[in-house]
């Protein structure tokens, strides 16, 4: 039980780090014009980078339901 809730835990804190950081990295690289627009044309899966926490963290929650 106490393993399950941990995970828990930490996979929505996961879920909600990765949606803070990329909220946060998106409003960074739309206020800098020249960044975003070099971003753009260079490197467009680097604009939703962050969001990669979200998913490590909802990897962690259905791993923890699918073993308890």
């Amino acid at each position: 039980m106490i393993p399950f809730l941990i995970k828990m835990i930490i996979g929505i804190a996961l879920m909600i780090a990765g949606v803070v950081a990329g909220v946060a990295w998106i409003g960074f690289c739309f206020g800098s014009v020249i960044g975003v627009i070099l971003i753009l044309i260079f490197a467009p899966p680097l604009l939703f980078a962050p969001f990669g926490l979200s998913i490590m963290g909802l990897a962690m929650c259905t791993t923890a339901l699918s073993r308890d």
